[in-house]
């Protein structure tokens, strides 16, 4: 109890002070994943107090719904914390949970080391290095409750230890294991996959360099695991159906290339302190079978967490041992990096056993300690946490006046841009949303284009038919601006062609869609917008260019930094954000290149003739590059293939580059009128 005292104490130095007198109002974690937690701590909840199937919700895009089983839904944790967030809030359950996870984890890997190493001061050395690890920190900052309530990895370690040791009766371990397998489960699925993936892998190193009789017991105890993960697996088939039942979604959540470590990550200085003493460590202690499985699994967790190919300052060089997790269905999905979460644990016990079994003596090895405690310390003075901003439309009951129950309401700022899961939390779960954030957006609404410009900058000259489109089709009743959205005036001229009536109240704008403006584009579907966004962007584009021309501009100049200077590119045109979503600042329209303007490119081409590109899939601007076979001189898709030209290969469907379309300037004018007249 005394370490989880002192380990309580730092996680409040650390992560605490902010809160004080704030704890509702204050989130621990700077980015926008934090309220899809607290949405979940409201979640369950509601749904067991109201009779809802807890594994699909309507709540989050409406109409469609989503299956929660394949998000971070934190089912237990939620419901630990009920009364809680009854009481206080999912804000204030929320930093609780974020508050008690790394003094929790560093706890259980104080109980874990004590045994291994028999000694109090190192093991609780080792309790820190794992608790306040910068695996553990980072997750903090990301607000990441499912990978920092990680306290049972290393009581599922320990328990497995004495049960090898002959410790803890078989029918006993089996029971507890199987306890803590199902409340892993319902806590984070991505750690309950990895850990028993690095398990499996422990297990099977530890059995390879166990003396013969430790190494049957090591196997029995295999067969005692087997049968824990069957228990568990019937005590969680309510949820495991649910994995299924509606269908396995394909592919990664999140990009492995992405979200990997880099070999440079491992020089950082917090590691290198770690790295030496495992270094010390296995030069004097290699001989010992445990001391080869520690740095052995130290090792391949690093590597694991390294994700698919080596890279080196952003550059990928080859192909690692982590590319064979890809293929792996469910694992599939883990984030590479967080296998850096094992590493840090091996190396915590490595260090207990090394502090607490070499003979440098009491006063040496406390400085050591201290050297070592100083150079890994969690930065005291890093911002981790950030302003909950609730408008009181949301909290004063305001939204009753304006919104009637269950109505599918259009939220912005949108997904991970704004807090609108737990401005839907605070209410009661009231209205359902046209949107959410849980992740990767379902592909009934992920397809339409005005999806990427509720998050992010796009060229999208026809952006008030694309969100007419998008919410005809999504049933959508009422959109609900705030007023301190800093795009908020670009969303409320869009909404107000499509509104029959709007109101502000309590800091947010309240638009109650028309259904005589919204009847147009009730049978429009996800191919044809995306057809229509296409051709719309290349005929904007035309028409800058023609008028840059008729001006009497000369073509060989032609940006798209020059036509917005001179008024022949519509500045409105690019749609969406135009604030970083954390730090409020304008994000340049434009890249530096200046024929670059929201993601489109205008410029000339060979010879000073006016030329066009977009982004897309080759199945996406088909239809658009049909349109033009006629009236261009080259288009490239992608470049330098141009399919204009005799016997070029069809591309691949799925194939997504830059198409480049070229036009005669002398053509020009004769084919914008044409396109003009078509419409």
């Amino acid at each position: 109890m005394a370490a989880l005292s002192i380990y309580g104490v730092i996680s409040l130095i650390v992560l605490g002070r902010p809160l004080i007198g704030h704890f509702r109002e204050v989130q621990i974690g700077i980015n926008t994943d934090p309220p899809l937690f607290m949405w979940f701590l409201a979640w369950w909840p509601h749904a067991i107090a109201n009779g809802l199937n807890p594994f699909f919700t309507r709540l989050l895009w409406a109409p469609v719904g989503l299956n929660l089983t394949w998000t971070t839904s934190i089912p237990l944790p939620s419901l630990i914390m009920w009364s809680v967030t009854a009481t206080l809030g999912p804000v204030a359950s929320f930093n609780c949970l974020m508050l008690i996870a790394p003094a929790l984890a560093a706890w259980t890997t104080f109980l874990l080391c004590r045994h291994v190493c028999r000694s109090w001061w190192p093991a609780l050395l080792g309790g820190y290095i794992f608790g306040f690890s910068d695996f553990m920190l980072s997750e903090e900052l990301g607000g990441h409750i499912h990978t920092t309530i990680v306290f049972l990895v290393p009581l599922s370690a320990l328990i497995t230890v004495r049960a090898i040791q002959g410790e803890i009766a078989t029918g006993r371990f089996i029971a507890t294991l199987a306890a803590i397998l199902v409340a892993q489960f319902l806590t984070s699925t991505e750690i309950f996959a990895t850990m028993t993936i690095f398990g499996a892998m422990a297990m099977t190193v530890a059995w390879a360099y166990a003396p013969p009789d430790t190494a049957r017991k090591i196997a029995a105890q295999m067969v005692s695991i087997g049968i824990a993960y069957a228990i568990a697996g019937i005590v969680l088939s309510p949820f495991i159906y649910w994995l299924f039942a509606l269908g396995l979604p394909h592919g990664e959540f999140a990009s492995s290339e992405i979200f990997s470590s880099g070999l440079l990550d491992f020089l950082a200085n917090s590691r290198l302190p770690l790295i030496a003493v495992a270094v010390v460590y296995a030069i004097s202690r290699w001989r010992s079978p445990v001391c080869k499985v520690l740095i052995i699994m130290a090792l391949v967790a690093s590597i694991l967490a390294l994700g698919p190919r080596l890279h080196i300052a952003n550059r990928a060089y080859f192909e690692l041992p982590g590319e064979i997790l890809e293929a792996l269905p469910m694992i599939d999905k883990a984030l590479p990096m967080r296998f850096v979460m094992y590493s840090f644990l091996c190396l915590a016990v490595a260090a207990s056993l090394w502090f607490a079994s070499n003979q440098w003596g009491l006063i040496l090895n406390c400085t050591v300690a201290a050297i070592l405690i100083f150079l890994i310390r969690p930065g005291f003075a890093t911002q981790r946490t950030r302003s909950v901003d609730v408008p009181a439309f949301f909290t004063d009951g305001i939204y009753r006046d304006y919104l009637h129950p269950n109505e599918n309401v259009l939220v912005l700022p949108f997904g991970h841009r704004g807090d609108s899961m737990l401005w839907q939390a605070d209410t009661g779960m009231y209205f359902r949303m046209a949107g959410g954030w849980t992740g990767p957006s379902p592909a009934e609404f992920a397809g339409w284009p005005i999806m990427t410009a509720f998050t992010a900058a796009i060229f999208l000259p026809d952006a008030s038919a694309q969100l007419g489109a998008f919410m005809a089709h999504h049933r959508v009743d009422a959109a609900v601006v705030a007023d301190d959205d800093p795009d908020a005036g670009f969303w409320r001229a869009l909404l107000s062609g499509l509104s029959s009536a709007k109101e502000s109240a309590g800091g947010v704008t309240v638009f109650r869609l028309s259904a005589v403006a919204l009847t147009p584009y009730r049978a429009a579907t996800i191919p044809q917008m995306r057809e229509r966004a296409d051709s719309s962007a290349v005929d904007a584009l035309l028409f800058a260019a023609s008028q840059w021309i008729a001006a009497g501009n000369s073509p060989v100049e032609l940006t798209a930094a020059a036509a917005l200077k001179r008024g022949v590119l519509n500045p409105s045109w690019c749609a969406g954000p135009t604030a970083d979503v954390f730090s409020g600042k304008d994000i340049p329209a434009d890249l530096p290149d200046p024929n670059w303007f929201c993601g489109a490119w205008l410029g000339a081409a060979g010879e000073g003739h006016p030329s066009a590109a977009i982004y897309g899939t080759y199945s996406e601007l088909e239809p658009t590059i049909d349109r033009y076979r006629k009236s261009a001189l080259h288009i490239y898709f992608p470049y330098p293939n141009d399919l204009l030209a005799p016997g070029t290969p069809v591309p691949a469907a799925n194939a997504r580059a830059l198409m480049q379309i070229v036009f005669d300037k002398n053509r020009l004018a004769a084919i914008a009128s044409q396109l003009k007249e078509l419409q």
